[in-house]
C-alpha cells in the first residue's frame, strides 16, 4: 500500500510591503500592527512587515511587533543581497544637520533641499538651531500622509511660510499646518514676501 502525503503550504503574506505601494495606500503604524494581528488570526505562517533599513515607519513597526506575541505567524522583513558574494557590512557615521555644521565644518546654507523617502521631519528636527538662525529657505519632498503631518506642523512651530502641490508639474499654493490632502512637495521661507516668488519657480515654466 502507496500512502500519498499531501504537501503541506505554508503562506507568506507580503500585504504590509507589497500591499502598501499600491496608490493612495498609506499604512501608519497602528494600521501595519492590527493588519498583522490579523493576519496571524487567519493562520498566515509569515508576515512580511516592511524594509525596516529604508524607512522610521518600518522601523518603529518592527520595533513594536515584536512585543506582541502572535500564535501562528513569524515576522519577516524584506532586505536586499548580492547573490553569489558575501553581505557587506561597513559602519555608517550618523550626523544631524546641525552637527554636520559642526563637525563637518559645513558652510550654512542659504537653500536646503530634503528628500530622505519619509525621515524628512527627522532631518528638521536635527537641524532646529540651523532653521532658526540662518532660517534657509527649503524645498521638501514628501512621502506619505504621516512624515506630511508632521513636516507641516514643525514648519509651523519654527514660523516658516509653507506652500505645497500635489504634484511637481503644478506651482505650490498656501498651506497651512492642518492641510490633509496630500502633498508630493512643499516650499517654505521665514520671509512671507519670498514664498511667492519662490512658489513661482516650481511646477510649470514657460519660455
Amino acid at each position: 500500500m502507496r500512502i500519498i502525503m499531501k504537501p503541506q503550504v505554508e503562506i507568506y503574506d507580503t500585504t504590509l510591503r507589497d500591499g502598501s505601494q499600491g496608490e493612495g495606500i498609506n499604512f501608519s503604524v497602528a494600521d501595519k500592527l492590527r493588519i498583522a494581528e490579523k493576519l496571524d488570526s487567519f493562520g498566515v505562517h509569515y508576515i512580511e512587515g516592511g524594509w525596516p533599513g529604508s524607512n522610521p515607519k518600518d522601523i518603529e513597526f518592527f520595533a513594536q511587533a515584536k512585543k506582541r506575541k502572535f500564535k501562528n505567524a513569524k515576522l519577516a522583513a524584506f532586505g536586499r543581497r548580492r547573490f553569489g558574494l558575501p553581505p557587506l557590512l561597513a559602519d555608517v557615521i550618523a550626523l544631524t544637520l546641525d552637527d554636520a555644521i559642526d563637525v563637518l565644518g559645513l558652510p550654512e546654507p542659504d537653500v536646503l533641499k530634503i528628500d530622505v523617502e519619509g525621515a524628512e521631519a527627522l532631518v528638521l528636527r536635527g537641524g532646529r538651531r540651523l532653521l532658526s538662525t540662518r532660517a534657509p529657505a527649503l524645498y521638501i519632498e514628501l512621502h506619505g500622509a504621516e512624515p506630511q503631518r508632521e513636516v507641516l506642523k514643525l514648519l509651523a512651530g519654527m514660523g516658516y511660510s509653507v506652500a505645497g502641490s500635489a504634484a511637481t508639474s503644478t506651482a505650490p499654493e498656501p498651506v497651512d499646518a492642518g492641510h490633509d490632502l496630500p502633498l508630493e512637495y512643499v516650499v517654505a521661507t521665514r520671509l512671507p514676501s519670498q514664498l511667492d516668488r519662490m512658489a513661482s519657480t516650481c511646477g510649470p515654466q514657460t519660455t
